[in-house]
């Protein structure tokens, strides 16, 4: 796949662009209290903790420190579904209920208008410059690839699992803070290359710079802080129902984890809005003078040649 001019906004989901968890809708169609689930969830993770920190410690970091709680939720998930608390949700049943969930104010048609808004313009037309949207999640790969934004996305990288007669019975694919990260190259590299195989510069399918991150708390902080090393964007999305971020962000900006923290708002107009619209602007226009540039050093270059001739 050739290099693209193109523009890349990498979203978290949960939360980024969801009002509620994206899970929501599978303990709604089983009648089953959330908070239930998460309770389950966290007692798990605390015995895995307690059973990795009675291994060996070799150096300095133990055991523990290879754990990660979104990996836990996909095992507690399968346990639910294998011991009939679950019955019957299967990988389609995933993707059936993905359409039920919520988003917040304006982002479906944040992601239509800015499409348009890339595609319409004649400079950026002109040199085939493009918008693309990405979400690197822990959440379930069916069900993003169900929801209402599904249409919209170049690329979706999230948990994964396979299913028996029961449902789902493996999570052979767990999203963890640090993997997200490995998924940043791959979309610079472009899908027929590994995220560890070497790429010359000049055939990376999405420059760096133009490589965006937009998330909403601790777990996206790996990916927020491997694109500000990319030269690209950050934003974090701020919630006050998402108390322990809420408190965190200002300080997550001045220390320079964030570019810029706003609110869950992508209508027109907004304070999230206007700086997303801001970094399309940003990249396309600085992609395109880039083009001009070489355009202008590759004629004095004939000039030149034609000359010594």
């Amino acid at each position: 796949m050739a290099r693209t001019n193109n523009i890349a906004l990498v979203f978290d989901f949960d939360l980024t662009l969801t009002k509620d968890y994206s899970q929501t809708p599978i303990f709604e169609f089983y009648n089953y209290v959330p908070r239930k689930f998460w309770g389950t969830t966290n007692k798990e993770y605390k015995r895995r903790i307690k059973k990795l920190e009675e291994r060996p410690q070799v150096g300095i970091f133990g055991p523990r420190q290879t754990l990660c709680y979104e990996t836990t939720y996909a095992d507690v998930l399968v346990d639910f579904v294998q011991r009939g608390i679950f019955p019957g949700l299967t990988l389609d049943k995933l993707g059936e209920l993905g359409s039920k969930i919520e988003f917040h104010p304006g982002v479906l048609e944040f992601f239509k208008e800015s499409k348009e808004l890339v595609k319409n313009n004649k400079r950026w037309k002109e040199y085939n410059i493009g918008l693309e949207f990405y979400v690197i999640s822990c959440a379930i790969r069916e069900m993003i690839a169900g929801s209402k934004i599904a249409e919209y996305l170049t690329g979706l990288f999230a948990t994964e699992f396979i299913e028996n007669e029961k449902g789902i019975s493996l999570a052979i694919h767990k999203m963890s803070y640090t993997e997200k990260t490995k998924y940043l190259y791959q979309i610079n590299k472009g899908p027929e290359f590994n995220e560890n195989a070497y790429v010359p510069h000049h055939l990376r399918r999405i420059t760096k710079k133009n490589i965006n991150h937009i998330g909403d708390g601790q777990s996206d902080v790996p990916c927020s802080t491997t694109v500000r090393k990319m030269g690209g964007k950050r934003y974090g999305i701020i919630k006050p129902s998402n108390e322990e971020f809420f408190k965190e962000a200002p300080e997550l900006k001045k220390e320079g984890r964030f570019d810029e923290i706003g609110p869950p708002d992508y209508r027109n107009g907004s304070k999230t809005r206007k700086f997303l619209d801001q970094i399309i602007v940003d990249d396309a226009e600085r992609t395109a003078d880039e083009i001009d540039l070489g355009k202008k050093v590759s004629k004095k270059l004939i000039r030149v040649q034609t000359a010594k001739k």
